[in-house]
């Protein structure tokens, strides 16, 4: 299988809903032929167990009334992002991210970390979740396949991410053991820091003048221009598969507006001809 995670679970979560539910009733549409959502990632606005320091993710603190309905509506599991590499032994006892992580600990969801001592904490309080330990780490140690190694003989994590660099690095990845123990990020063109591409994608923005909220945003989706490097992304994909890697990470630029996103996950999910059937389902379903 290829297992896919999407990003922005709680902003983003009656989309990531509505690709999961396509692929299950329609196998057939998918791009790869045995692929399927693993997860949805993110976090909560001000958890500061995030990779951000005190990341807001440009919401309002989060209401735990919500985190119990977005409990109840996500359809994959949940992936919670606590890797951020600044946090001392003092933040383990946030009260806000402790409420949360005890509203979600019965779902079999996931953890993202990139602190030892964080994994150890959270394990005895919280000895429901899963563990994946997170690329943000990189930053700290910068991964080798010696140190990449040593870490998966803790048997503590259901798999690796690995950074950009190491994602796309191809000899790198060809040479690695282990590979169904590791993730690699594919991230479109504006998370690769394209400026050409980020001006084009703004222009489309103000041409269309896009509604954000989910009310109009299927509605939306099929007038932006179609990405060309798909048929690319796939193929990397499939390549990658073949090699023995299993998972893969959808990265998102933060400041990259959510609908043209979402034009980006439907054609490299979805073939495109079935993706008019899936602005069909959506909109009689939203």
């Amino acid at each position: 299988m290829i297992y896919f995670s999407l990003p922005m679970f709680a902003t983003n979560l009656t989309f990531n809903n509505a690709i999961s539910n396509f692929l299950k009733f329609y196998p057939q549409a998918c791009n790869f032929s045995n692929g399927d959502i693993a997860t949805n990632y993110g976090n909560f606005p001000y958890s500061y167990w995030d990779g951000n320091v005190n990341n807001n993710h440009g919401g309002d603190i989060a209401l735990y009334g919500d985190i119990m309905l977005i409990r109840g509506v996500c359809k994959k599991p949940i992936r919670l992002t606590c890797s951020n590499i600044y946090l001392e032994e003092k933040d383990l006892y946030d009260v806000h991210q402790n409420v949360i992580f005890d509203l979600l600990k019965d779902c079999g969801n996931f953890i993202e970390i990139s602190n030892l001592q964080f994994y150890s904490y959270i394990k005895e309080k919280y000895p429901g979740y899963n563990f994946i330990f997170s690329e943000n780490a990189d930053l700290i140690h910068p991964f080798t396949e010696e140190i990449l190694n040593t870490i998966l003989e803790q048997n503590i994590f259901s798999f690796i991410t690995l950074p950009k660099r190491l994602s796309e690095n191809d000899d790198f990845l060809f040479n690695l053991k282990h590979k169904n123990k590791y993730e690699i990020i594919i991230c479109d063109k504006c998370c690769c820091n394209n400026i050409e591409f980020k001006q084009e994608c703004s222009a489309k923005e103000q041409q269309y003048q896009i509604n954000f909220s989910n009310k109009t945003m299927y509605q939306n989706c099929d007038k932006i221009n179609k990405y060309k490097d798909a048929q690319k992304d796939i193929s990397k994909i499939n390549e990658l598969h073949k090699m023995g890697f299993n998972y893969f990470k959808i990265d998102c630029c933060p400041m990259k507006d959510i609908i043209t996103f979402n034009n980006f996950l439907i054609d490299l999910l979805i073939k495109p001809e079935y993706q008019k059937k899936f602005y069909q389902e959506v909109k009689i379903n939203g």
